[in-house]
């Protein structure tokens, strides 16, 4: 009895090792990456690798081990299409931006659309409801969401806890490019350890065997290091992340990087890990020594002091820096460092943020609170966290500056509950027009709040301005016998549709909304354009502001 176990435990046990060591791949090969792992995003790290498929939408999603359908999602933006695969092996599998499912998923999302009258989608399935075969085909590769380009985003995450993983773990690529290095950069905090720094930017050449500046580095008293690092791939010219950065000063290991999974709720942290600054306004990815308050952040692996430097003598000092792809191609930086003059004024006192304490600031009609770790490290500013004016009839703040690296919302307290009526959003303006915005809601203590996931200029808008359904593709002599569906563009000037609905002779049918073209679409069976008669639309946008418009056939 003993000895079957045994069997049956090593059968298992093979079988698991097997599974996991040998994923199919989630397209038919060759795969061109055109992003990889955890590279730097405007707010988030990228949780997946991005696979082309030269903007052809014909290339059939696979599932790359056995499983089911755990998870099916359907929206606007973020993923559109996407379909989450529970295997048993402890890995979920995700593949997003689907230009349209297998015909049963498809089904699946079609029948919860209509039963709830929604577009959205977000739909949990028990295990063994829709099983999947390692190879199977589960959806198109496409463009749905927030995506710009026809392509697969692809995941592997730990199911017990859903971190995100490198999915080029799991594989052997055709790959024997090193990493390159660009240029390195030398970051001064203000004096007693504040951001934001300031930085000095050092272009490199290949020299030999390493990447190096042409001329030794001075560098203040306490310093940060940034690396602009990036990868390649045989036959493909896009910029990659590698995965492992280590550096050396004087020959011993210092401080070490590696992009191997994460936590969803440290995904702010990418502000920080990369320099938020060159990543805005430069579209830079630059990798900097400094963990501020995301040194829990699970990519470092070796660091102290916070990942700042600090030379203790005149000696000049080798630095060398490795960065290594998941193929184990490498290359090595090396520069000269000696302690000299790049100093910081004095930071204003009355402007510091502590990020490790709680911090309230009250204007005359609000209040902002800022939980602990919400700042990517201590901030010394030249003007006050939060300022109040008013600007014509508006209410309007500056909250922070852009670029300041924020790891937590932010929350917005109104002190007088007047200010907000059934129309009033709280909007970020970038150029005089809504970038974001948020409707302020009301909690049990009647009290008016917004959470903010970004700073910037505020004001505080009544907004009576209702949606613009502009073109579309009816024709004026109502001729619909060649459609096969019915688009429409529909802008606002809050820039967020809330809720949609369209009904053909009276009954509601699905509309599709791609939000990065303000389209909506309604897909035409043979069957409702021999019976259609009226056409009715409706948009309502983030103050509650409505569209409606009706077509008669």
């Amino acid at each position: 009895m003993r000895v079957f176990l045994f069997l049956v435990f090593l059968f298992s046990f093979a079988a698991s090792i097997a599974q996991t060591a040998s994923p199919g791949t989630p397209l038919r090969p060759p795969l061109e990456l055109t992003s990889n792992f955890a590279e730097y995003r405007k707010n988030h790290f990228h949780s997946g690798i991005d696979l082309r498929v030269n903007n052809k939408h014909d290339k059939s999603v696979l599932s790359i081990w056995d499983g089911y359908i755990s998870r099916i999602r359907f929206n606007s933006a973020s993923y559109g299409r996407a379909i989450y695969i529970t295997h048993p092996n402890g890995y979920t599998s995700v593949y997003g931006h689907l230009d349209s499912f297998s015909p049963i998923a498809d089904t699946v999302v079609t029948n919860y659309q209509y039963k709830n009258h929604v577009f959205d989608t977000d739909i949990e399935l028990p295990e063994g409801y829709l099983p999947v075969n390692k190879g199977q085909a589960i959806g198109i590769a496409g463009n749905s969401g927030y995506s710009f380009g026809a392509h697969l985003h692809f995941e592997i995450r730990d199911t017990k806890t859903q971190d995100a993983l490198n999915p080029l773990q799991f594989y052997d690529i055709t790959d024997n490019i090193v990493p390159v290095f660009k240029q390195i950069l030398v970051y001064s905090l203000q004096k007693g350890g504040f951001l934001p720094a300031i930085s000095q930017a050092y272009s490199v050449t290949k020299r030999g065997n390493f990447y190096s500046p042409e001329t030794k580095i001075l560098v203040p008293d306490t310093f940060f290091l940034g690396f602009d690092v990036q990868d390649y791939m045989n036959e493909s010219y896009f910029r990659l992340l590698p995965k492992l950065l280590e550096m050396f000063i004087d020959d011993s290991l210092v401080w070490q990087i590696e992009f191997d999974r994460f936590a969803f709720d440290q995904t702010g942290a990418c502000r920080g890990v990369f320099d938020h600054n060159a990543g805005l306004n430069k579209k830079m990815q630059i990798v900097t020594t400094y963990t501020g308050n995301a040194n829990r952040q699970g990519f470092f692996k070796k660091y102290s002091n916070d990942g700042l430097l600090s030379f203790s003598d005149t000696n000049t000092h080798v630095v060398r820096v490795r960065a290594t792809d998941t193929e184990f191609n490498s290359t090595e930086f090396k520069a000269y460092l000696k302690r000299g003059n790049m100093t910081r004024p004095i930071p204003n006192s009355k402007n510091q943020i502590h990020n490790n304490y709680f911090h309230t600031y009250q204007t005359e009609n609000v209040i902002l609170q800022c939980d602990t770790g919400t700042f990517y490290g201590n901030l010394a500013l030249e003007k006050p966290v939060i300022v109040e004016f008013s600007t014509g009839d508006h209410l309007a703040w500056t909250i922070g500056y852009t670029e300041i690296p924020l790891i937590k919302p932010m929350t917005i307290f109104f002190r007088n509950d007047t200010l907000i009526g059934n129309k009033t959003i709280f909007a970020k303006m970038d150029n005089h027009l809504i970038g974001n915005a948020w409707k302020p809601e009301k909690d049990s203590n009647g009290v008016y709040s917004v959470s903010i996931n970004r700073p910037g200029y505020f004001e505080l808008i009544v907004d009576t301005i209702e949606p613009v359904i502009g073109k579309s593709n009816i024709p004026a002599n109502n001729n619909i016998s060649y459609l096969k569906e019915f688009v429409f563009t529909v802008t606002d000037n809050s820039d967020e549709i809330v809720s949609f609905n369209a009904f053909i002779n009276g009954v509601w049918t699905l509309m599709i909304y791609d939000y990065k073209y303000n389209s909506f679409s309604i897909a035409l069976s043979v069957a409702q354009k021999n019976t259609l008669k009226t056409l009715e639309v409706e948009f309502t946008d983030l103050a509650g502001n409505v569209a409606k418009k009706t077509y008669n056939f």
